[in-house]
């Protein structure tokens, strides 16, 4: 393996009181050129997923000095390096708690999309939009949780590839100590290869590549951006990790015959009949669960990987929308009855709300999940 180590450990403070430190690294590999150095503040890669180049360096062994910007609260700062071969080091650990004399709120920005209606009608949903609406408003205010709220949303005829890389340049003026949530409603689908795709407003539903939103452009909005506090939630069909414990569950009807109220936001595909153990493995490897691509963020799904998101009249939501708001609303996400509502707190309440409502033909479930520091949401 490269090895990678913190050279200055010993100096850096345990407690700072200064929002920045210098790492001094060393990264060396005896056989292979070293690719890339990958620094995580908890669980949150700095520069990206892709970390520091070395590639220009065409080197086995480099000293370097690297800024680090603090959060407030604990950093937890791993250090590993890669070489040329894609083999990744152990990872070196430091821990620096950075206490500041003005203690900020802050900002949030909450960017939703609810696609209801689409160019091929016939997929048109009920409630997807209002999804995004409804999610939007209840945070439109700063509620003593927040400095600042800032709300985007597109709904339907907005919903489009455009508006994803608009929204990553503002997010790139974040901050370190920001929170930013990013939240779809609508159509999830599979194509033929397993590329898993976010329904736009004009998609071509018999192949969803021809503009479709790519998972990787929807997740990518929350990769590289200074805020370290990421939550992306998506209330859409396939939108879990595949298992197999799940693949007997598609072939299976999702109703008795006593709920006609109910919408299933679901798109049958060869991509879904042809799944298989060895391709459904691979899907959640490369797409889901690769912690060596995880942007940091918190990734909370409506359904699992082969299930399928509901919405109802009984709700008029999509199930896992209406448990995320009912919870905030009123206050049944605060387990411990503290008066707050923290991510992990909703993250296990979503889940046993939505299985219950939907007894048990919905499970919520957690991609790339990082919590090193949980954090409050109401």
């Amino acid at each position: 393996l490269p090895v990678a180590s913190v050279t200055n450990e010993k100096e850096l403070p345990v407690i700072a009181t200064e929002n920045k430190i210098n790492l001094d690294i060393a990264v060396n590999d005896n056989e292979f050129n070293l690719d890339r150095i990958i620094i995580r503040v908890n669980e949150v890669p700095l520069n990206g997923v892709e970390g520091f180049s070395l590639k220009d360096e065409k080197t086995k062994s480099l000293n370097k000095t690297i800024p680090i910007q603090l959060s407030q609260g604990k950093n937890a700062i791993s250090v590993s390096v890669l070489n040329e071969k894609g083999v990744e080091s152990l990872a070196h650990t430091v821990t620096v708690d950075y206490q500041s004399n003005q203690q900020k709120l802050p900002n949030l920005y909450l960017y939703t999309i609810g696609a209801s209606k689409y160019k091929d009608d016939k997929f048109n949903l009920t409630y997807a939009a209002k999804d995004a609406q409804d999610v939007a408003a209840l945070f439109d205010s700063t509620s003593g949780v927040f400095n600042k709220v800032i709300v985007k949303s597109a709904v339907n005829e907005e919903v489009n590839n455009e508006l994803i890389s608009s929204w990553k340049d503002e997010l790139n003026k974040t901050t370190v100590d920001d929170i930013v949530c990013v939240f779809y409603a609508g159509h999830g689908i599979l194509d033929s290869d397993l590329n898993y795709y976010l329904a736009s407003y004009n998609i071509d539903f018999q192949n969803p590549a021809s503009n479709g939103i790519p998972y990787e452009s929807f997740e990518n909005l929350l990769d590289g951006i200074p805020a370290r506090r990421k939550l992306m939630m998506i209330d859409a069909c396939h939108s879990g990790e595949i298992d197999k414990e799940e693949l007997v569950a598609v072939e299976e009807s999702f109703t008795d015959g006593n709920e006609e109220d109910l919408t299933f936001r679901a798109i049958n595909s060869s991509a879904t009949q042809n799944l298989g153990l060895n391709n459904s493995f691979e899907l959640m490897k490369e797409l889901f669960t690769d912690i060596r691509k995880s942007s940091g963020a918190v990734i909370i799904s409506s359904a699992g990987g082969l299930e399928f998101a509901i919405e109802g009249d009984d709700w008029n939501n999509g199930v896992f929308t209406y448990s995320f708001l009912t919870g905030i609303k009123e206050m049944k996400a605060d387990l411990n009855g503290d008066g707050f509502i923290h991510l992990s707190e909703m993250n296990d309440f979503v889940r046993e709300e939505v299985f219950t409502l939907t007894k048990g033909r919905q499970n919520p479930t957690n991609r790339a999940e990082v919590l090193e520091t949980d954090w409050r949401i109401w």
